[in-house]
């Protein structure tokens, strides 16, 4: 009689694809006796269903082994797909209420899905390079899944600095000619624009002598090169034109009124023989010939002079 030693049915399993990293179960059938070659990767050699978790595609044989010491085998390709190259960028700091970008190159490979989180602050939270302006310093991750399916992440850090505290200080009206401290506050390095009439444009209260109305900028930056700014007008008035009238004579004992006009506030003197030295036109009665001089102011408080000479 002739005997016939039939190879015990075997099955390694369906071929698998994982990514880097991850784990895979074998699935095989056929034993009692399983044996499965090359040993690398795999968290038992000598069971169905071991855990594989190569580090780059490998071929595994498994051979069993039944009851009767027949022998067959069958092959498992694992493939191991790379990650997808994910690149968030550098950490970043930006000044409130200014933008940067994020990411770097490659961001992703053709194909890719990406998400950005938190989506809040940026221009597209789904493409490889959104312009960010979050309201305050946020961590970014960013996600993506290639086109094998591996996902792979990143992060990246946008440090929101506050801008410095300006203060140009308030508006002001000075008369022609004349000058005036600017009061500038901030902490940081300054610099006002423009710098017609001032004394010195990069320090906090330089003298401001314009010969027209201008509205300066102080602009300071900080440490961090964040800058803010603040604005204050100095008005120049024009001096009043003052007009102590023609010259007149009187007798002695005698008094003569005067003719000042120009001004809403006047002052004349010497004040010797007026009857009111603050009136436009006050009547004079000197006892020898004065020269008299008269101070008009305006509104803006803009004086202006003139003088008118009375022979006794």
């Amino acid at each position: 009689m002739t005997v016939t030693e039939l190879a015990p049915p075997v099955d390694a399993g369906a071929d698998l694809a994982l990514c880097i990293g991850d784990t895979a179960q074998l699935n095989a059938s056929g034993g009692p006796g399983y044996s499965w070659t090359p040993r690398t990767g795999l968290s038992a050699t000598d069971i169905a269903d071991p855990l594989a978790f190569p580090a780059g595609t490998t071929t595994y044989t498994l051979t069993v082994t039944d009851a009767q010491g027949c022998v067959a085998s069958d092959a498992v390709t694992v493939t191991v797909n790379a990650l997808p190259v994910v690149d968030a960028g550098a950490d970043v700091a930006i000044c409130a209420g200014t933008t940067t970008t994020l990411g770097g190159s490659p961001t992703a490979p053709p194909g890719s899905t990406i998400l950005w989180s938190p989506g809040a602050g940026l221009s597209d939270p789904n493409v490889g390079n959104p312009t960010a302006q979050p309201g305050a310093t946020t961590t970014y991750i960013v996600g993506v899944q290639g086109p094998n399916g591996c996902v792979n992440s990143d992060t990246v850090t946008v440090t929101v600095n506050a801008l410095p505290a300006v203060s140009a200080g308030n508006d002001t009206t000075i008369c022609t000619g004349a000058s005036v401290q600017l009061d500038g506050s901030g902490t940081g390095s300054f610099l006002w624009t423009p710098a017609t009439g001032l004394s010195d444009a990069t320090v906090e209260d330089p003298i401001a002598t314009p010969t027209v109305t201008i509205t300066y900028t102080l602009t300071v930056t900080d440490a961090n090169q964040c800058s803010a700014s603040d604005d204050v007008t100095v008005s120049v008035g024009s001096l009043p034109t003052a007009d102590a009238g023609p010259d007149v004579w009187v007798c002695p004992g005698f008094d003569v009124q005067l003719q000042g006009t120009g001004g809403t506030h006047y002052s004349w003197s010497p004040t010797a023989g007026l009857n009111d030295p603050t009136i436009a036109s006050p009547l004079a009665a000197p006892s020898s010939t004065t020269i008299y001089t008269l101070t008009v102011t305006d509104a803006a408080g803009c004086s202006g002079t003139d003088q008118v000479t009375v022979t006794v």
